[in-house]
């Protein structure tokens, strides 16, 4: 059972809702900014790929420098980069998406790269409301227990055309069947901010890496 989406788009509000999550807007467009700094220094030399994953690597580093400050930590499950607050209620990782991101209209954001097995089992956690319904009560408390963390996408859309980087940060629920993150639970839009295109720059199609799957590998006990 998905949740009912939430879009937030008003400062105070979307302020209101960051705070709540030990965040501030600050934080995560400053790793925005260095996310597109890292894919404007690239040029037609860099191998195809690069710029995506200097771009990804870029917005991990930059939060995970930030929030370091604040008592989250970092944490690095069979590869994949979060940053986790002290109350281990919620974690956070960067991931590029479509021209959707950063708007409230029609459709949502879908991220530009599939994602792996763990990803969706955390999508799953993310949407299950009840973990308490299950019958088998392994399963309920390995549930709950994964329930407690909640997975949270910073997204970011280079706009090459319009010259414009627009991200938000977001909850997501659900994956279409070739698994691209398309559903989500919560947007807290940010603003977004211009600049000037690099006529060097490899353009942003969407298919470079961005680092692959998001999510913490989580075993349940025999």
């Amino acid at each position: 059972m998905a949740e009912l989406k939430r879009v937030l788009t008003e400062p105070w509000d979307v302020n209101r809702r960051l705070a709540q999550l030990g965040l501030t807007s600050e934080v995560l467009t400053k790793a925005v900014e260095s996310a597109q700094a890292a894919w404007s220094a690239c040029t037609e030399n860099d191998p195809p790929n690069f710029p995506g994953i200097a771009s990804w690597a870029a917005a991990v580093r930059s939060l995970r420098e930030d929030l370091g400050l604040q008592q989250w930590t970092r944490v690095n499950d069979t590869g994949q980069p979060l940053i986790v607050n002290a109350d281990e209620t919620v974690a956070l990782t960067c991931t590029s998406a479509d021209e959707n991101t950063g708007r409230e209209g029609v459709f949502d954001p879908k991220t530009n790269s599939t994602k792996g097995p763990r990803t969706k089992e955390k999508v799953e956690c993310n949407a299950w409301l009840f973990p308490e319904l299950a019958e088998d009560e392994r399963v309920r408390n390995d549930a709950a227990r994964r329930r407690r963390i909640n997975t949270w996408l910073l997204l970011i859309h280079r706009d090459v055309v319009l010259g414009q980087v627009r991200s938000e940060l977001s909850r997501p629920v659900g994956l279409d069947p070739e698994g691209h993150i398309d559903g989500w639970s919560e947007r807290i839009i940010l603003p977004p901010f211009d600049f000037e295109p690099n006529c060097e720059a490899l353009p942003d199609d969407g298919s470079g890496s961005d680092g692959g799957d998001i999510d913490i590998e989580i075993k349940r006990r025999a």
